[in-house]
């Protein structure tokens, strides 16, 4: 991990790196630091998408380099940070409402869905890419950073207590609120409870007492929608 976390910070650095055979320099181009950072983010993301979805163990070590090179240079997080929310915009987050003038591809793009030659990706599918990048996320909150980089958490767990907070004050979807809820308790649920104790607690009783019921009344809505439309 530190041999990637070496290389990596010296492409974003603009000085030379091995690739195969040869070496190369971001900075040889004047836009080539920014693309490389650009690219990085969006790679990393993919990580979760791809990798963490299939191996939830792999979430730590991705994490782990993540963070340290976020901490190090803060224009490559705000980028990271946006293919998170584009990939994911559960992560803000955002429970978006179909528009009038939508139409169903549009809509479903925007709750987070692939589409390829005009057809949807399987509801399971999704729902697995969407676990992967939560997972990666919240992974990156509770990971301990490089102690020599002497530099504060970029993403602590006041961010699991901001996206908790806020996620639960929104009214449920069907099959996502529940996995990504999930999720995130898995991860980060043994750290907040440290941190915040009673507050926590409180916040654990209101889903257990107030959201849990919300969630089970939409799966509940939605399968009646299935049979009257069958």
């Amino acid at each position: 991990m530190l041999d990637k976390f070496n290389k990596l910070s010296n492409l974003l650095r603009g000085q030379q790196v091995p690739v195969k055979d040869k070496k190369f320099s971001a900075a040889v181009h004047p836009l080539g630091i920014i693309y490389c950072s650009n690219l990085l983010a969006k790679k990393i993301v993919n990580q979760g998408e791809k990798v963490v979805s299939s191996r939830p163990e792999a979430a730590f070590p991705i994490a782990s380099v993540t963070v340290a090179l976020w901490a190090e240079f803060p224009d490559f997080g705000d980028l990271l940070l946006a293919h998170f929310h584009r990939t994911c915009p559960y992560l803000v987050p955002i429970l978006s409402e179909r528009l009038l003038n939508e139409t169903e591809e549009e809509y479903f793009r925007k709750l987070g869905f692939l589409y390829e030659n005009g057809e949807r990706e399987d509801l399971n599918i999704f729902l697995s890419r969407m676990s992967g990048v939560m997972r990666l996320y919240c992974a990156m909150m509770v990971i301990n950073i490089r102690k020599e980089l002497m530099k504060p958490h970029v993403i602590g767990l006041w961010e699991g207590w901001r996206w908790c907070a806020s996620f639960v004050n929104q009214e449920p979807r069907a099959e996502i609120s529940a996995t990504l809820l999930f999720v995130m308790l898995e991860v980060t649920g043994n750290a907040l409870l440290k941190k915040y104790r009673h507050q926590f607690q409180k916040l654990l009783h209101l889903i257990c007492k107030s959201y849990i019921p919300k969630i089970d009344q939409v799966q509940v809505y939605k399968v009646s929608n299935w049979f009257i439309k069958f």
